[in-house]
């Protein structure tokens, strides 16, 4: 299926930071989340894909958002501008809520690379086998499907696989509907009250799998750009910086995040 799209750039949503199952395929990327794998590539404004509909595409890549609403919001603040015209397009995407929190999990004290490599151990280990253009992709495990403490420590999760494995038999589909439907101070308590969950970790699962768009995840990338940009190289608590952002960004604080995140990744 070929589809017209405006303001959307793959490249730049995939390879932000925000996700970690997908690979380059020919021209364009294999994707696997949830209970979709897909093939998608891009030319310009025109997005061609297989093994998904054309409504799920749209809702995980966030395609069904006011984006110039948000880009207007945002972009008032002139010290975001040569991100918002280097990486144009770039959009949060909707990831599932298993998958995003044991992945950002993962994260603490580590990078891209080995996060993507634990994510997709542990789906090899315990995730289901889907073939698509000939290759052999494994979907990331439901909960409770984590049920082999050796095998996530073969996963080269290291000192986090106790808390994969308690997470494992803690979250369930109710616990996964309560929390959608708290505010965003009491989600985040709530998720921080699980094994391996701090505060960055908490706002990051908020803002990629749970359309919270106000929250502003804090790690090392985004506190030194911050305290650089906005306070002069003075140092400020994790947060004021927050409680700086939501004023400063408003309800899109979450995208602000983003385009900062990357730009200092890139630069």
């Amino acid at each position: 299926m070929k589809i017209s799209v405006k303001d959307f750039n793959l490249e730049h949503t995939l390879l932000c930071g925000q996700f970690f199952q997908f690979v380059r395929e020919g021209a364009g990327f294999v994707v696997w989340s949830s209970d979709d794998t897909f093939w998608v590539s891009q030319s310009g404004s025109s997005v061609q894909f297989e093994g998904i509909t054309e409504a799920r595409f749209r809702h995980i890549f966030s395609l069904d958002i006011d984006y110039d609403k948000i880009m207007r919001s945002i972009g008032r603040d002139k010290r975001l501008t040569k991100a918002l015209k280097e990486y144009p397009g770039m959009r949060i995407m909707r990831q599932d809520f298993f998958e995003c929190l044991i992945a950002y999990v993962c994260s603490a004290n580590s990078n891209i690379p080995k996060i993507t490599k634990n994510v997709h151990l542990l789906s090899q280990f315990f995730g289901k086998p889907v073939k698509l253009r000939g290759k052999t992709y494994y979907m990331f495990p439901k909960p409770g499907q984590i049920c082999v403490p050796e095998k996530v420590v073969e996963a080269k999760t290291g000192f986090r696989a106790r808390f994969i494995c308690e997470i494992n038999g803690i979250v369930d589909q109710k616990y996964i509907k309560n929390i959608k439907e708290l505010s965003l101070e009491h989600a985040r308590e709530k998720l921080e009250e699980l094994p391996g969950v701090g505060p960055k970790v908490a706002d990051c699962v908020l803002l990629f799998s749970l359309d919270r768009l106000d929250s502003f995840p804090i790690d090392v990338w985004i506190r030194r750009i911050m305290h650089r940009l906005y306070f002069k190289g003075k140092e400020k608590k994790d947060r004021e910086l927050q409680e700086f952002a939501r004023k400063h960004f408003g309800e899109f604080c979450g995208y602000a995040n983003q385009f900062l995140f990357y730009a200092a990744r890139t630069e």
